[in-house]
């Protein structure tokens, strides 16, 4: 039995009906493949975003190790440089210009769409973060029928202010300790901040350690302006973030000394899940982040996976009450 076969002009017309039909579908994949790694787009069974906000001195790229360690657990991240660090204009900048930038350039697009966000934060960053996610709790837009919204807040030894105080007056009752060093906003990079930081940020590193030179390459100036500002009311202190709200002390912390951390926590009033002392497998200095990455993401996970009601949590973890230690 003979078949015929089609007219090569039915082909002709099939091929372009289906590329027709795929472009669409084709511009959009590549559309999303030229996109930021840190997407702003989530689905019911994604993890949080985890957003981190540095230190004072420290660019984003001194986080490499630890955003690997979460990205390998599973959490989408995304960090910024602070607009007070390596500012050309460092008398211009403040606390709260930190704030507004975490708050309008970080957060927003991301819980506007729907996402839910933890938000990390280590030493100064704990101050602009905690102003900039005031308002923005999962409950509190849950209840003006919003999705997405800040889910909790984890502090790594993080400054803890209230509202009128500056980071300045929490470090030791207004004066900075002999590591601050003042200079002209005409000098780029005083020649004794990189000696001076094995000693104060990474005295938990050995002389030797391989990651000491990394690190100090990624220090930059620091706003003096931004800690001598005042802050605003902050997010830790509002009831929705009952049962959301962690601390990581750290041991033998020569920036944050672990007494000032005891006193910024037991002057705060309200309660914190606290990490035992060592919960990183040792007494850590002021960045954990580089001397025990992969432990500190570990019990970051744990954290938020309390704060979503899915278990986890380390067991070491205590409740410190108002007034407690």
């Amino acid at each position: 039995m003979h078949i015929s076969s089609p007219h090569p002009l039915r082909y002709l017309l099939l091929f372009y009906s289906i590329t027709l039909f795929l472009l669409p579908t084709i511009f959009a994949s590549t559309l999303s493949s030229k996109k930021p790694s840190t997407s702003n787009t989530t689905t019911l069974n994604d993890q949080p975003t985890i957003v981190l906000l540095t230190d004072a001195f420290h660019l984003p790229t001194a986080y490499s190790s630890l955003l690997q360690h979460l990205s390998h657990l599973g959490f989408p991240t995304a960090t910024w440089r602070l607009p007070s660090v390596d500012s050309p204009t460092p008398r211009k900048q403040s606390v709260a210009l930190d704030a507004i930038f975490i708050r309008h350039a970080i957060l927003l697009p991301r819980i506007n769409s729907g996402a839910e966000v933890v938000v990390l934060m280590h030493s100064y960053g704990g101050a602009p973060g905690s102003m900039a996610a005031r308002g923005l709790s999962v409950e509190e837009r849950r209840r003006e029928g919003r999705r997405g919204g800040v889910l909790g807040m984890i502090f790594v030894c993080g400054v803890l202010v209230r509202e009128g105080v500056t980071v300045r007056d929490v470090l030791g009752g207004g004066r900075f300790e002999e590591w601050i060093v003042r200079y002209k906003p005409a000098h780029r990079q005083p020649p004794n901040l990189p000696a001076l930081a094995p000693e104060f940020f990474y005295n938990d590193l050995p002389p030797s350690s391989p990651l000491l030179a990394p690190a100090l390459s990624h220090l930059r100036n620091q706003s003096l302006a931004s800690l001598e500002s005042p802050t605003s009311a902050p997010a830790w202190a509002d009831p929705a973030f009952d049962n959301r709200r962690s601390y990581l002390r750290t041991e033998i912390d020569r920036v944050i000394p672990l007494r000032v951390q005891q006193a910024m926590l037991r002057d705060s009033g309200v309660r914190w899940r606290v990490a035992g002392l060592g919960v990183l497998g040792g007494q850590v200095g002021h960045a954990p982040f580089l001397s025990r990455a992969g432990e500190l993401a570990g019990w970051v996970a744990g954290e938020v996976g309390l704060f979503g009601g899915g278990g986890g949590g380390w067991k070491v973890s205590m409740i410190c009450t108002p007034g407690g230690n």
